[in-house]
């Protein structure tokens, strides 16, 4: 009973059948294949590859910057206390504790954990 129904309002709803239009072309001519996907695929692995690298090197120049800001710090403050011990004057107040200061910055270079174990200095053992 429901089946006369339910097809009245199948063909209500779809009005007349609209034919397909045959290709005109052959789908194997157009699609990648094995080719397609074997060029993908290595463009795929040579960005992951690339993204990678690049975030060791961004890694490895942040790395050195601060050792670079710490070497100076500890370098302006030994000229500091050099200047002073020269002239007979007593240290800057930010002088006073240069030799814990110098010593906190290669603690923090070295606690960083840098990736450049292949190559470079230590400057920890300092």
């Amino acid at each position: 009973m429901i089946a006369p129904v339910f097809d009245t309002a199948l063909r209500l709803t779809t009005g007349s059948p609209v034919p397909t239009p045959m290709p005109t072309v052959d789908p194997n001519d157009v699609t990648p294949g094995p080719v397609g996907f074997t060029a993908i695929f290595i463009v795929a692995v040579l960005a992951i590859l690339l993204i990678v690298d690049m975030a060791r090197r961004v890694r490895r120049v942040e790395y050195r910057g601060r050792v670079a800001a710490d070497r100076a710090a500890a370098d302006d403050t030994a000229a500091e206390r050099d200047d002073a011990a020269r002239s007979g004057r007593a240290p800057a107040p930010g002088a006073a504790g240069s030799e814990g200061a110098s010593d906190t910055a290669t603690d923090a270079g070295a606690s960083s954990g840098g990736d450049d174990a292949a190559g470079g200095d230590d400057r920890s053992a300092r």
